[in-house]
This record gives structure tokens, sequence and C-alpha cells, in this order.
């Protein structure tokens, strides 16, 4: 009976959508219009860490992989406000379990993934691009929802933007200065 109790409790996964203060994401912005350039994924509600991929270094946009962010770390830690948004999608424990299990597994093994350049011209240009171990931040973050089943895509995962996870049916928990609320968590 106790096993039916955790299989049933609600667990969430956080999305993470934000507009950083770099050259890549500025001209991000002017080629798709986005308001939201990148996205992240993070498995507990203070958004403390968060999984995608980006920068390897901060002053240099090559080359990418997947990596851990924090608000205080890399790229966001060069600006004082951040602006963004997280939604947050409830799950089970199993699908919870499998999709924070995967993330972390692909960063414990991080030198087998490189960012999908071919894949971010596809989003510019409407091309399909596939690869197992090359992944955007949207399309990492679009593969971890699909992959526990929280949804499922109507466009190959290179194509989606930050901005199409908006789309979905999560529930918005924050937006505005990312940066806010992360201080707000931390006085708390």
């Amino acid at each position: 009976m106790a096993d039916n109790h955790v299989q049933h409790q609600t667990e969430y996964i956080y999305v993470v959508l934000s507009t950083p203060a770099s050259h890549t994401g500025r001209f991000i912005g002017v080629v798709t219009g986005d308001r939201y350039t990148h996205a992240a994924i993070s498995f507990d509600s203070n958004i403390g860490e968060m999984y995608s991929f980006g920068r390897k270094w901060r002053h240099f946009p090559f080359p990418g992989r997947i990596k851990k962010e924090s608000m205080d770390t890399d790229i966001f830690a060069a600006v004082d406000n951040l602006e963004g948004v997280i939604l947050r999608f409830p799950v089970d424990k199993k699908q919870y379990d499998a999709a924070h299990r995967h993330a972390m597994t692909m960063y414990e093994h991080k030198k087998l993934y490189k960012y999908n350049y071919l894949g971010a011209m596809g989003t510019v240009f409407s091309l399909e691009t596939k690869s197992n171990n090359r992944f955007t931040c949207s399309q990492f973050t679009a593969y971890i929802l699909e992959l526990c089943g929280v949804t499922k895509f109507k466009k190959p995962l290179n194509l989606i933007c930050p901005q199409d996870f908006l789309d979905l049916d999560g529930e918005t928990v924050f937006r505005g200065d990312l940066k806010e609320y992360s201080r707000l968590l931390s006085q708390k």
C-alpha cells in the first residue's frame, strides 16, 4: 500500500526561461523575435541548480556543452537583473526520478555530449537535424520533458525554441527578475 502512495505522489519539474545579457542571447532574440532565448530544467523549487546546454566559458560562446547552471554562476553572474519565467510541470515520482536521473547521467558523462550548432542554425531556417549526442538548450529541455512523458512536441526537438514552453500546460510559478526570485528564496 505504501508503494502506491509513493508512486502517485506529485513531484514537479521546473523549466526556467531567461534572456541572458550575452551577445549570443541578444543575437538569438533579434533573429527569432523571441523574448526568451535560453531554457534550462531544474528539479527543485529553489531553482538552485539547473541543467542546460550552453557555453563552457563565461566570456566566450564556444564550445558549448551540457552544464549545471545557477543564478550565481557563469553568464547569469554577469548581470544584476535577469528577465525570465519559471514554469512547473506536475509529474509522478517515477517520471520525476527518470527525468532527474537522465539529466544527471548526461551531465556525469558530459564528454559524450556537445552543443548542437547545426541544430541551432536549423531553428533559424526551420530545418530538422538529428543527433543523439548534440543538443541546444531548448532541445535538451524538450528532450527531458518528452522522456518522462510530460508532453510530446509536434515538431522536431531541434526546432523547439524557449518560447515554445510557454504554450505547454505548465503552471507559471514566477515571471520577472529571476535574480530577485533567487534572493527572495535565500531569505526564507
